[in-house]
């Protein structure tokens, strides 16, 4: 009797195609996931924008409503009308949020208009918000939605 171990030509091309299949399925979920996570970090930076900018506002009434600046964690936050600036030193520094995890584009404010810091996510353009500061004390900071 002849004893033969091993996979005939046809289970191996079924296999093959079986694979090929999978992977035309996966693939594409994947690419998916990659974008809906970058997303999720931008929401999470602009979930952190919005807390410190109520800290920071919070801590310079508490500190009587006239420093320059407040220290948060350390950190000394430039504050304009009672809310972070739009920089690095501002709400940047009061959120946490570092410029290796993001890309911060600074918009020129006009004599009459407010400075705006665009954060992206890791050097991709794709998700994105804006953060723009006070006006003046009765038009106060404000935190864009995710686009």
């Amino acid at each position: 009797m002849n004893n033969q171990k091993g996979f005939t030509l046809i289970e191996l091309i079924v296999v093959i195609v079986i694979l090929g299949i999978l992977s035309a399925v996966a693939v594409p979920k994947f690419i998916d996931v990659q974008d809906d996570a970058e997303k999720a970090a931008v929401q999470g930076a602009r979930g952190s924008v919005a807390s410190a900018m109520a800290l920071a506002h919070a801590k310079w009434l508490l500190v009587g409503t006239s420093p320059a600046t407040v220290k948060m964690e350390d950190k000394d936050v430039t504050m304009k009308f009672g809310y972070p600036t739009a920089d690095e030193d501002g709400i940047c520094a009061a959120a946490g949020l570092s410029d290796t995890d993001f890309d911060f584009t600074e918009v020129a404010a006009g004599v009459d208009s407010a400075g705006t810091v665009k954060v992206y996510s890791d050097g991709r353009t794709k998700w994105s918000f804006t953060y723009t500061e006070a006006l003046s004390e009765d038009n106060p900071a404000s935190v864009g939605a995710v686009e």
